[in-house]
């Protein structure tokens, strides 16, 4: 082809061989052809499609076949190619094979057909080298009819920048740099030009101005967030200084008091921004006190209206009886929460993820304590826990759980004792212990004292051991020494104990539980005492194999 067909080719709007459409860009080089998809779909198939139209043999396709490589899109945004080749030529080379043909295929050791093979490999070899020619004159063609358009388009840009700043908008346009970049006054690649300046300056300050009330919206939203977050860790420390089982209000319900939604809300925001740091709260921070003592009474005075559903003469003084649990579960199963911890369970205020994340709760990821009004008595812990009470020889009607604390009694379950050994656990444990099918209730014997001291002996090796792999690493211990509420895992604490007290073996004296620390995650554990008989073996087993590794270790 010469400059001017191949000029031709590419930049004519029209097809007449083909059609009327317009534009048109995909070139074909190796076929001569300037095509639009309709006319690719018409002229070109797929190899198996071309053999079944022409019936020309599929390696005379592959080498003498004019060919272009197809892009399609998928479903994910993926791009397949397909090689499509060119029906009129496979047409006509199947004619002039005819000759050559005997007995329906091409005899290959015939001279004439060898010489028409290679003039006929010469010449699709030479267009496609020549095709390959064109496509890289095209392409650079392309790209530097881009750069042009590109450059035109920065020039534009610029002009609109340098007379926008004029006006005031210079430190605006850098936070918009993609909006602005792309918008279609902007982006076209036309000299700027006062008349056309005039008719565009409008509408972009218009733009611009809508932007930027976004953008400090935007930033107003985003510091809020961050002063929210703030405010939560300087009243996650200020409760990390009260002992353990002191309980307070969750986040939520604090930030909403005036005094920390003044210093979050109403202290400037953008564009007259004031730094708001932990030492903004300090005076905030003083009505925390009496807001979380009323606080703990209206909660009270609503734990006993959900107790007086199940016992209508119930008072303040019952949320404390060993027998009073609550749950925020419909679960059969669910984990029995005694007072003062159903005011602190993470249960009480959850989130619901569907809400707005902009909010006070969507920032916090809480709620207001018993927002849904899901906390219920417990009765079926109440009902064990009377058993509970009932076997060492209590009064379920006036026993508080700080007493129960305090005498902190050894049990077995009787229906879960079997030939592998008794279950055997403290009180607490036994509160939300069940025997594995849910409609079935413990029955508990109390321990005498030998029985105690044996399982005492077992719950030291197992702290010791730490043999806890769900709890090892969940922040539910509080230093008794410290008396503070700072949260540590089983490890943090050992090494506290080890450098801030100097105490290398811990015990159950050493430490005492978070406030929402769950029951199942507490020690000492439930233990299964195996049968005398299976530990006096065990214990003859273990002597005969030291007693071997001694003789074993003297031996020469």
């Amino acid at each position: 082809m010469s400059v001017r067909e191949i000029l031709s080719s590419h930049y004519s709007l029209y097809l007449p061989q083909n059609c009327l459409a317009v534009p048109v860009s995909t070139i074909i080089w190796s076929a001569r052809k300037r095509l639009c998809k309709k006319c690719i779909e018409a002229d070109f198939g797929k190899w198996s499609e071309v053999i079944a139209e022409t019936h020309l043999e599929s390696a005379l396709i592959y080498t003498l076949v004019p060919s272009y490589r197809e892009f399609h899109r998928g479903r994910r945004g993926w791009r397949r190619t397909q090689e499509v080749y060119s029906y009129d030529v496979a047409t006509k080379l199947n004619e002039e094979c005819a000759a050559f043909r005997k007995g329906g295929a091409i005899d290959t050791t015939d001279p004439a057909y060898t010489e028409w093979y290679e003039r006929k490999y010469n010449e699709i070899k030479e267009i496609n080298a020549h095709a390959e020619l064109c496509g890289t004159w095209a392409a650079n063609r392309t790209t530097e009819r881009k750069d042009e358009l590109d450059d035109a388009r920065r020039l534009r840009r610029e002009s609109i920048i340098e007379r926008l700043t004029a006006l005031g908008w210079g430190e605006e346009i850098p936070h918009h740099t993609r909006d602005f970049n792309s918008h279609k006054l902007v982006k076209q690649p036309k000299e700027l030009t006062d008349r056309i300046w005039k008719n565009i300056e409008g509408p972009l300050v218009e733009f611009l101005t809508v932007l930027k009330k976004e953008r400090l919206a935007a930033a107003c939203v985003k510091l809020i967030r961050e002063r929210r977050h703030l405010a939560a860790q300087v009243y996650n420390k200020f409760r990390e200084t009260f002992p353990p089982e002191h309980p307070h209000p969750p986040r939520v319900e604090v930030l909403l008091t005036e005094p920390f939604r003044v210093i979050i809300e109403d202290t400037p925001l953008p564009p007259d921004e004031e730094k708001v740091t932990e030492e903004s709260f300090a005076a905030a921070l003083l009505s925390v006190p009496d807001f979380s003592a009323d606080w703990v009474r209206r909660q009270n005075k609503a734990l006993v209206q959900i107790l007086k559903k199940v016992h209508p003469d119930s008072v303040e003084t019952d949320l404390h009886l060993a027998t009073t649990f609550f749950t925020c579960s419909e679960q059969l199963n669910a984990e029995p929460i005694c007072y003062p911890r159903i005011l602190v369970h993470s249960m009480a205020t959850n989130f619901q993820y569907h809400r707005d994340f902009n909010t006070l709760q969507g920032t916090l990821g809480e709620e207001a304590w018993n927002h849904d009004g899901k906390i219920k008595f417990h009765e079926r812990a109440e009902h064990n826990v009377r058993s509970i009470v009932e076997a060492c020889e209590l009064d379920p009607d006036v026993i508080t759980r700080a007493e129960m604390d305090e005498i902190n009694p050894a049990l077995e379950c009787l229906n879960c004792s079997n030939e592998t050994g008794r279950l055997l656990m403290r009180w607490i444990q036994a509160a939300h212990h069940h025997c594995g099918s849910a409609s079935v209730m413990p029955s508990w014997k109390c321990l005498d004292v030998h029985e105690d001291r044996i399982l005492e002996e077992e719950e030291k090796r197992v702290l010791e051991s730490s043999v806890t792999p769900y709890s090892y690493w969940q922040e539910h211990y509080c230093c008794k020494f410290c008396g503070d509420s700072r949260k540590m895992t089983v490890s943090k604490l050992k090494d506290h104990l080890r450098t801030e007290h100097n105490i290398s073996e811990i015990s159950f004296q050493h430490f005492e539980y978070h406030l929402d620390a769950p029951l199942s995650n507490r020690h000492p554990r439930p233990v299964r005492l195996k049968p005398v008989q299976e530990v006096e073996t065990k214990e003859s087993e273990n002597k005969v194999t030291v007693a071997e590794a001694e003789v074993d270790i003297s031996a020469p």
